[in-house]
């Protein structure tokens, strides 16, 4: 891990050290900028984490995809219910309804079928059971490598 150290200018000579942490999408920047799909993706992104709603719709718009933000699970309900997707990424844990509740939900909405793909930071065999058991189809661990973030929406597109 790489760390940035601050020192301040005053004459308290204070020392901040910082952890910056690696991620693992930026080892895929030399990949093609659009994606290998004949079509273009409208996905709907469940997070209620702004910067992660940031990078994931940044990586997905590069990708040539188009992408809408619901900040929580009954946002992802309603949005579903109000519009066309062709995937959800849905975070698991999120304040109001959680992705495990708002899949049950969705589940239950007549006439829709849509693949569902848990995006989580807990990745354990019981958390990726809970998923599979509410009713989403795939499940990515974060932080998600981009071209198996791409895959995976683009292949549960193909079902």
């Amino acid at each position: 891990m790489e760390s940035v150290k601050l020192v301040s200018q005053d004459s308290s000579r204070r020392m901040l050290n910082f952890a910056r942490p690696q991620m693992a999408w930026p080892k895929t920047v030399n990949e093609p900028a659009h994606s290998t799909t004949k079509r273009q993706l409208h996905i709907l992104v469940a997070e209620d984490v702004p910067t992660n709603q940031f990078l994931v719709r940044s990586l997905l718009e590069g990708r040539g995809h188009q992408v809408e933000i619901a900040q929580n699970g009954q946002e992802a309900v309603t949005a579903l219910a109000n519009g066309t997707f062709d995937v959800v990424l849905m975070d698991v844990h999120m304040p109001v309804m959680d992705g495990l509740e708002a899949t049950r939900a969705i589940r239950n909405i007549e006439g829709l079928e849509i693949p569902i793909v848990a995006f989580s930071a807990y990745s354990s065999e019981s958390d990726k059971a809970a998923c599979f058991e509410a009713g989403m189809n795939a499940f990515l661990a974060k932080p998600a490598d981009l071209s198996q973030m791409i895959r995976t929406l683009e292949n549960c597109c193909k079902q």
